[in-house]
């Protein structure tokens, strides 16, 4: 796997500048990878369900539906989930306890305490199908009260091949031992169901350690060591049963229930749920909860074996389900179409002692070969954190082309005044100084191009703006000069407007003389040609003052008859 950017080192050591005294901080450099499904047992719930990938440190937890066990719990480490997968089984039924025996062990020779053979168990219906419950067996209990070694030895009603095994043991006046007696409480048990098979104890707990219960429950997984001893065991199981106990304290104790289970379908086609599979994988299944074709994910990888056991020259790999519900079966070997390189993630190191922290969504090929693909992270710090500030950003990401976004960050002692960060800053002023200057000149240079096309408009329209309007201002110009001069005449209240004499006084208007042809009626009035006094515009730019008018009424002179108008309102 030559030519692809990634990096051959354990998982505390990252990469370093040998024959350098600035070492690149890789021991305080933590690598996180990403984990792909951890795969689900057949009739199992499994939490956090349906996703594709899970952090680092992130866990999941099985819980069996059906053959009730202990909570399991798997963590996704450096691309990897801890332990093995996790299997459910079903009660066995119909299989009864038949003979039991006690035998003290801790001499030289065996002695028995007691023996019941073809023991009578009710035939009522209980909750769950089991081997033995005390409640069942009323005759004797099997019971014992002190430290001794012992060892029991029971046969069933019927052969039958054991996956799983739970074994309850009741522990009398537990509850009123010291609490340091509690925290020091033990009790060792082993068990032997068949020759082809060997049991461990997965898990000891139950509800020993409250107040108000004694029961003490035994969890074993007995598996065979090969897929041969497996099928030896289930061509002829057995139909015994041995156990060994001893208690730290003495304390009268007594077996309370007996639990058998088995896998799911049959012999020849059992049924294991869904494979586990890295992230850079997806699997389909053939045969659903037992055949799986394993792929590498197209859309960011590529399939390099050159060898597959199950599928020769074929990059398609299978998991297939086994008797007692493993799987066999092989992966393909995928690596990322455009890795991110890790050669060039800390360049300025030598000078500015920038250190990376941590690595996280690393994908891991296998425990010591690692490549950063899309969506790894890495995050960068200082060596001296007390002192020197980091400038930049802390976190780059690895980009779909292969490249990582951002520049590297870089770290200064804010007491050294020598470094170059300083330029850097000044620079950074400038720019910034040179920036607003142009800003202000373009919007100046707008609101200018603005003001003439507002005038060029005003011309266009022949509406020039007067350049003498302030001295205006305060000039009030009659509405209607006819009805302001108009006078009331006679004891009938007739209208009449003033004579002549009254506008010569004024300078309002001038009668047209009666030769004159008068071509229409509005030409009788008409503004005279000089501009009245106060209407003059002073040294200082303001109307001259209004004079006041005469409070002496109009002359009248006798009327002619052509010369009254009346209005009537």
């Amino acid at each position: 796997m030559t030519g692809e950017p990634s990096v051959e080192l354990g998982f505390d050591d990252m990469f370093a500048n040998s024959g350098d005294k600035n070492i690149i901080y890789t021991s305080i450099c933590q690598l996180n990878g990403k984990c792909g499904y951890p795969g689900k047992p057949y009739r199992a719930k499994l939490e956090p369900d349906n996703k594709l990938l899970y952090d680092e440190g992130e866990e999941v937890t099985y819980q069996c539906t059906d053959f009730w066990s202990f909570i399991k719990t798997r963590k996704c480490e450096k691309g990897r989930w801890t332990g093995e997968q996790p299997r459910c089984g079903d009660f066995v039924s119909h299989t009864l306890m038949k003979d039991s025996k006690l035998e003290d062990i801790s001499g030289d020779r065996p002695v028995l305490v007691f023996e019941h053979l073809n023991m009578t168990i009710t035939n009522t219906t209980w909750r769950y199908p089991n081997a033995f419950t005390s409640n069942r067996f009323k005759k004797a209990r099997l019971r014992i009260n002190d430290t001794n070694k012992y060892k029991w030895s029971f046969r069933f009603t019927a052969p039958t091949a054991k996956l799983f095994v739970r074994i309850n043991f009741n522990f009398i006046n537990y509850t009123f031992l010291s609490p340091q007696d509690k925290e020091n409480f033990r009790f060792n048990i082993s068990l032997e169901v068949s020759p082809y098979r060997s049991c461990r104890l997965n898990y000891q707990g139950g509800d020993k350690w409250r107040e108000d219960g004694n029961k003490v429950e035994s969890d074993f997984t007995c598996d065979t060591a090969s897929v041969e001893d497996t099928r030896k065991d289930l061509a002829d199981p057995g139909d015994y049963m041995l156990m060994e106990t001893q208690a730290s304290h003495q304390l009268d104790h007594e077996l309370i229930a007996v639990f058998l289970g088995k896998s799911y379908g049959t012999d020849d086609e059992p049924l294991c749920g869904e494979p586990e599979i890295m992230s850079s994988q997806f699997s389909r299944f053939n045969v659903q909860y037992r055949d799986y074709s394993i792929n590498c994910r197209k859309d960011n990888y590529k399939y390099i074996s050159t060898y597959n056991p199950d599928l020769p020259n074929t990059s398609v790999h299978s998991m297939k389900c086994q008797p007692d519900m493993r799987w066999k079966g092989s992966y393909p070997d995928c690596v990322p179409l455009k890795p991110c390189s890790l050669d060039n993630l800390l360049v300025g190191a030598h000078s500015n002692q920038t250190v990376i922290t941590s690595m996280d969504g690393l994908y891991f090929f296998n425990e010591s070969q690692y490549y950063a693909v899309d969506g790894t992270e890495v995050n960068y710090g200082c060596a001296n954190p007390g002192s020197d500030i980091l400038v930049g950003k802390e976190s780059r990401h690895c980009l779909k082309t292969g490249v990582w976004s951002g520049n590297e960050p870089y770290c200064y002692d804010p007491n050294e005044t020598t470094r170059f960060p300083v330029w850097i800053i000044i620079g950074i002023l400038f720019t910034a100084l040179v920036f607003i200057v142009c800003l202000t000149a373009v919007l100046f240079y707008v609101y200018s191009k603005r003001i003439k096309s507002k005038i060029t408009q005003q011309i266009a329209r022949n509406r020039p703006e007067s350049e003498k309007f302030e001295g205006y201002d305060d000039v009030e110009f009659p509405s209607n000069k006819m009805y302001d001069t108009y006078d009331v005449v006679g004891a009938g209240g007739e209208v009449r407007y003033a004579d002549a004499a009254y506008y010569s006084n004024h300078g309002e208007y001038v009668e047209v003389p009666a030769n004159v042809q008068i071509q229409s009626s509005n030409d009788y009035w008409r503004l005279p040609v000089v501009e009245p006094a106060y209407l003059e515009m002073t040294a200082s730019r303001q109307p001259s003052p209004r004079p006041s008018p005469k409070p002496t009424p109009c002359p009248r002179i006798a009327a002619k008859a052509e010369d009254i108008y009346t209005y009537e309102l």
